[in-house]
């Protein structure tokens, strides 16, 4: 059974001040190690429905694997006795990160399907879908599944905030193809128009961001009712500011409402924290 480090995690949604529900949905269940938010679009074609569609398939997909546990004194005292070379333990690691990505494709693909089969048996709800990010945790490494234009951003060292994931709309594929600057982004009415959506489609292309984590990193997974109300030097003033965890994530969903807010805001934050020490 993989180890998990230990972490401290919070979620919270918000409905804002424009909208009449709230389609978002987020989770954070360490007991399974998966966090997440998802956003759903499709109004009264229940986007809704669809974001906890993508919440309950990734319950199935990973209640049906081994959970990852956080490491116990136990495990660690252990691992300075029994550690395996190099060459072995970048195997291990590379074999578990296949089988972590795999349960995220999964856990995206699940979800699709199950709008897809929605969609035929009420057709009203043609054009539900969701945004989704999620992520999970292994030894000292994250795994993040990305889908739409919901944002998963990495303080590190209290120094940088740095956006993981790259949204899926068609300002952003004008950006990557040199037709507008990405401060000209900002304000195109084409933010809007997503490239990429689960449930939309009957074949869904997941983007997968890995990497390593540091005692003290914070992640924050978002919908987009945050990121257009708050801006990243606003976002990360209140990261580092010495609060807990939960009042941040209040903050933030408060500021998203004080600059308008006219979106349902969700933000889910993941901090790692610093093992105990073994003795």
């Amino acid at each position: 059974m993989t180890q998990m480090p230990p972490i401290d995690a919070c979620c919270k949604t918000d409905i804002g001040l424009q909208r009449t529900q709230n389609e978002d949905v987020c989770a954070v269940n360490k007991e399974l190690n998966f966090f997440m938010v998802a956003d759903g679009m499709g109004g009264a074609a229940e986007g809704d429905l669809a974001s906890t569609f993508f919440l309950t398939a990734t319950e199935t997909i990973f209640t049906a694997e081994p959970a990852t546990k956080p490491a116990t004194l136990k495990d660690r005292f252990d691992a300075c006795f029994a550690s395996p070379d190099t060459e072995t333990k970048n195997q291990q690691q590379a074999q578990e990160l296949n089988r972590i990505k795999d349960k995220i494709y999964a856990c995206f693909a699940t979800a699709n399907n199950t709008i897809q089969e929605h969609i035929k048996e009420f057709p009203s709800h043609a054009g539900m879908g969701c945004t989704a990010e999620l992520i999970t945790f292994f030894a000292q490494h994250y795994v993040i599944g990305h889908v739409g234009d919901s944002r998963s951003y990495l303080l590190s060292g209290n120094t940088s905030l740095k956006q993981l994931t790259k949204d899926h709309n068609l300002v952003q594929d004008q950006v990557d193809n040199g037709v507008i600057k990405e401060q000209q982004s900002k304000n195109s009415i084409l933010k809007n128009v997503l490239t990429r959506a689960v449930g939309v489609t009957p074949h869904l292309e997941v983007d997968i961001v890995s990497g390593q984590t540091q005692p003290g990193d914070i992640f924050l997974l978002c919908s987009d009712g945050l990121y257009n109300m708050v801006s990243s030097k606003e976002i990360k003033a209140v990261l580092v500011f010495d609060a807990p965890l939960d009042l941040k994530a209040q903050i933030l969903v408060n500021m998203a409402n004080d600059n308008g807010g006219r979106d349902n805001t969700s933000v889910t934050l993941v901090q790692i924290q610093q093992a105990a020490t073994v003795s």
